[in-house]
């Protein structure tokens, strides 16, 4: 039997390109890394749906691959990976896991922590508890609708919503209505969007200058507070006063009552002594200016005291005699001497 070469070699290239076909989709498909990495841990509460094989990305780029998952201490779950040599990872970095799609398949995310200038994290470290976070647990979360799901009647739901068919049936007219209603007002919103947002920058200024002055707006906090207690306490007191001024008002209105009459004679006759005086003004005028002069000279005699002190320096009298029709004076007698010296006549 005689084999010819050229079928063969075609067999063996096909059987070839066969192969490293397959092997390619095996290395895609199997996640399987080429490029040297280095391996760490991490711990966390729960790393359920995360499982050996999955992705560990970094900003969202496959950067290394879950090697093993297993429990420690009952209660917490060691994440080994790996991770590329070219990726740096610090002891501030922080180990996250995530939804990687719909179907619940889950994978390491690695961030790089607040501060960025933090210490290199060795290899075979392990990232603590407190830097890690287990991904959202949707049955956990759902769970918690639960009480308003079995609060929710599915008769009184199908009530309402019949009801509210019901209420908008043969009401096209007034719907369109309420929906130019809503349309016009919400334009005249947008036409004055500068003025709103005038207002809103006038409000952020008002609450910074208030947050300015928090400090103040504490202490006044506090200081009605005290004085609502210190009212309170004193209500008893404040009661009865209350009743004390109300006796008080009604007194002082019947005592107005009272003088009405006379207090509107007086203003009636004070126009009569605005013009009496307005008639003698020339002579208020002097007895004003001298009367400053006249207290100053009997401030001086009583200097000395509770007391005035007088000298009689000169005596003159006036005589009105019977049938006299002049008054009669007598001489001046003066004593010239000691404090009296000088006294004119």
């Amino acid at each position: 039997m005689r084999i010819t070469r050229g079928p063969l070699l075609k067999v063996l290239l096909f059987v070839t390109t066969m192969g490293l076909l397959i092997g390619m989709v095996g290395i895609v498909f199997g996640r399987v890394r080429i490029q040297p990495s280095g391996t760490y841990e991490a711990v966390f509460t729960d790393a359920s749906g995360l499982t050996v094989g999955s992705d560990v990305r970094g900003n969202g780029v496959a950067i290394g691959t879950v090697k093993e998952i297993e429990l420690e201490d009952a209660h917490r779950a060691v994440v080994r990976f790996t991770v590329a040599d070219d990726v740096v990872l610090t002891e501030e970095s922080e180990a996250r896991i995530r939804y990687a799609n719909l179907t619940g398949d889950r994978y390491l995310d690695l961030m790089p922590g607040a501060d960025k200038r933090a210490p290199e994290l060795a290899e075979g470290a392990r990232i603590p508890v407190e830097q890690t976070r287990p991904a959202l647990d949707l049955d956990q979360f759902f769970q918690g609708f639960d009480p308003l799901m079995r609060a929710l009647d599915a008769e009184e739901v199908n009530e309402l919503a019949t009801n509210v068919i019901s209420v908008t049936q043969g009401q096209a007219g007034a719907v369109e209505t309420m929906l130019a209603n809503v349309g016009s007002f919400t334009g005249r919103l947008a036409e004055r969007d500068e003025v709103i947002g005038d207002t809103i920058t006038n409000l952020s200024s008002a609450l910074t200058v208030l947050d300015g002055h928090h400090q103040d707006l504490d202490n006044l906090v506090v200081g009605l507070a005290d004085l609502m207690h210190g009212l309170a306490k004193d209500r008893k007191a404040i009661g009865s006063s209350l009743e004390s001024i109300n006796l008080a008002a009604a007194d002082t209105a019947d005592l107005l009552a009272r003088i009405r009459p006379g207090i509107k004679a007086n203003i009636d006759q004070m126009g009569e002594l605005a013009k009496a005086i307005n008639a003698n003004t020339p002579e208020i005028r002097e007895v004003l200016d001298v009367y400053p002069k006249v207290l100053r000279k009997i401030g001086r005699l009583g200097a000395y005291g509770s007391f005035f002190n007088f000298y009689l320096c000169g005596v003159k009298l006036k005589l009105d005699l019977p049938g006299e029709s002049l008054d009669v004076y007598t001489p001046w007698v003066i004593d010239d001497k000691g404090r009296c010296g000088g006294v004119q006549r």
